[in-house]
């Protein structure tokens, strides 16, 4: 956490949301009848480098993208927004498209991804989006629940992993598809 030259320092948000993940996840282990359910991660950035009309460069921020807040002892985790990132806000998406070559297809809560369990884990966000724009470079940031799970609470193992999908649906076109699921509660 305290790096020292040249330790690289790139992600350092994801670095401090792992700390986070661990500290409450160990603590919502020990005591899950006073705690909800661990994170679901940090919420993913997209990045998207493309030209406009005018063959000017557009650099554009989405997002953020996420699952839920893990299930409490006593009721459902809130939807789209788990507690390490709930202070972030999404640029309004018309203006992404009034600036940017894109379509959002879909923005909103994911059906059915929320946590199985007596208390839920609230449900993910999901973006999908087309580019007009032939060579424009899409990446996302804070990836960390895409190859690891959130970890249920009270043995539950059933959370889905975050899915980033890019597919061409034309020759100038591009879609990106992102979901996240939350941890859930059994009690």
């Amino acid at each position: 956490m305290n790096c020292e030259a040249p330790a690289a320092v790139g992600m350092r948000s994801l670095t401090c949301a792992l700390s986070q993940i661990a500290t409450v996840g160990v603590f919502s282990l020990a005591m899950p009848d006073r705690l909800p359910a661990n994170s679901p991660g940090g919420n993913s950035i997209m990045n998207i480098r493309t030209s406009d009309g005018q063959n000017r460069s557009v650099v554009a921020s989405l997002g953020p993208v996420g699952g839920g807040a893990g299930g409490t002892p006593r009721h459902d985790g809130p939807d789209g927004s788990g507690g390490l990132s709930a202070f972030l806000k999404n640029t309004p998406i018309e203006i992404n498209e009034a600036e940017v070559p894109i379509r959002f297809l879909r923005y909103g809560l994911a059906q059915d991804s929320a946590g199985a369990g007596q208390y839920r884990g609230g449900l993910a966000t999901e973006m999908a989006f087309e580019i007009f724009s032939p060579d424009t470079l899409i990446t996302a940031r804070n990836r960390n629940r895409s190859v690891f799970a959130s970890a249920g609470a009270v043995g539950d193992d059933v959370v889905r992993c975050h899915i980033f999908a890019l597919c061409a649906r034309a020759k100038l076109l591009n879609t990106a598809t992102l979901t996240s699921s939350s941890a859930s509660r059994e009690m």
